[in-house]
C-alpha cells in the first residue's frame, strides 16, 4: 500500500534517535490521545540520557509500508532503575516534544481520519486536545497540587511529604512512596489537560527534593536547624556551628562600634558646652559630624533640630 503523505522533518543536533513501532493506526490514534498530542512521550529504558538531550524518535506504523512520523524532543525527565522500583514503574526518560506544533497537531489528525487497511476516510472527528471541560477528578486533583504548591514554595518538606518532623527514615520511605503514587506524572499526564502538566511536574520535583533532603542525615540535620526543628538531635547539633557564628559576629560588631559610640559621646558633650557659651552653630558642626558616625541616633538628630531653630 502506499505510504500516507506527511512532512517529516530531523530535530537539530539530535544525539539519540529511537524507533517506536505501532501495529496499526488505531494503535497509533490510541498513543497520540495518551501522550503525544499532548507534547510528551514517555520511553522506556534502562539506560537513559541526561535531561536536555535532544532525541529523534521515528514512529512506524507496521501495517502500512513505508509509514513514518518523525518528531524530536527533549529529555525532561529521568526515571532511574532505583525510582522506578520505588514508584513500581519502569525506568525510562519523559520526552518533551520540541516540534508538537499546531499545525503539527493538525495535520496528524488529518491523517488520523484514514483507515489503515483502505486508507480512506472512516468520518470520525479528528482528536482535538483539551476540547473537553475538566471532570471532577481533574478538579480535586488540581486543588490538591496547588496546596502543595504551597508546601514547596515555603520549603516546608515535612507537610509536602504528610510527616511529623520526628519521622524516622521507614516513615519517609513509606511517605515518599505514597505521594509517588498519588502525584507522579506518569499517573496523571494522560488524564489531565496540557495547562495542569507544568503544575504536576513542579510538585513532584520538590516532593522529591524533599525526600532525598529528609533521607540524608547531614542534608536533614542542615534542614532542621534552618527551621528550628530540634526534635532531631544532629539538628540541635548543627545549629551549635551557626550560634558560635553569630556569638563571634556580634563580639566583632561591638569591637568595631564601641570606639565609634564614644567619639558620638565625645562629639556630643563638646557640642552641649559649645551650646552653653553661645556657639550654637559650632554644636552643631560637631553634632553632623556625630551623625556621619552613627547615622540612626536619633537623639543628635532631634538635638541638630533644636539648635538649628535657635539660630537667627
Amino acid at each position: 500500500m502506499k505510504a500516507p503523505q506527511i512532512s517529516n522533518q530531523p530535530g537539530p543536533q539530535c544525539e539519540l534517535a529511537i524507533r517506536i513501532r505501532f501495529n496499526n493506526m488505531q494503535r497509533f490514534r490510541e498513543e497520540y490521545e495518551r501522550q503525544i498530542g499532548r507534547g510528551n512521550y514517555f520511553v522506556k529504558s534502562p539506560r537513559n540520557k541526561p535531561i536536555g538531550t535532544r532525541v529523534q524518535l521515528v514512529f512506524l506504523l507496521e501495517s502500512i509500508e513505508g509509514f513514518e512520523i518523525w518528531s524530536w524532543g527533549e529529555v525532561d525527565q529521568v526515571i532511574s532503575a532505583e525510582e522506578a522500583d520505588l514508584l513500581g514503574g519502569q525506568p525510562g526518560m519523559e520526552i518533551r516534544l520540541m516540534d508538537m506544533t499546531p499545525q503539527r497537531r493538525k495535520e496528524l489528525e488529518h491523517l488520523m481520519t484514514f483507515d489503515d487497511n483502505t486508507f480512506v476516510p472512516q468520518g470520525q472527528q479528528p482528536i482535538h486536545r483539551g476540547s473537553f471541560p475538566p471532570t471532577e477528578e481533574q478538579d480535586s486533583l488540581k486543588k490538591q497540587l496547588e496546596s502543595l504548591q504551597l508546601y514547596a514554595r515555603r520549603g516546608d518538606y515535612y507537610n509536602l511529604l504528610k510527616l511529623p518532623k520526628n519521622a524516622t527514615p521507614s516513615e519517609i520511605r513509606d511517605a515518599y512512596r505514597q505521594r509517588s503514587k498519588e502525584y507522579h506524572p506518569d499517573q496523571h499526564y494522560r488524564k489531565l489537560p496540557q495547562e495542569l502538566h507544568a503544575l504536576l511536574q513542579d510538585v513532584f520535583q520538590h516532593i522529591t527534593e524533599a525526600y532525598r533532603v529528609l533521607m540524608d542525615p547531614a542534608q536533614r540535620a542542615s534542614y532542621d536547624a534552618k527551621i528550628g526543628n530540634y526534635t532531631n538531635p544532629l539538628a540541635a547539633h548543627a545549629s551549635q556551628g551557626h550560634v558560635k557564628q553569630q556569638e563571634a559576629f556580634q563580639k566583632n560588631y561591638e569591637q568595631m562600634v564601641a570606639p565609634r559610640k564614644q567619639k558620638v559621646d565625645v562629639l556630643s558633650r563638646e557640642a552641649e558646652a559649645d551650646a552653653l557659651k553661645g556657639n550654637v552653630q559650632g554644636a552643631i558642626s560637631k553634632l553632623q559630624l556625630a551623625l556621619t558616625l552613627d547615622p540612626l541616633n536619633a537623639s543628635v538628630k532631634k538635638r541638630i533640630k533644636e539648635l538649628k531653630e535657635q539660630l537667627p
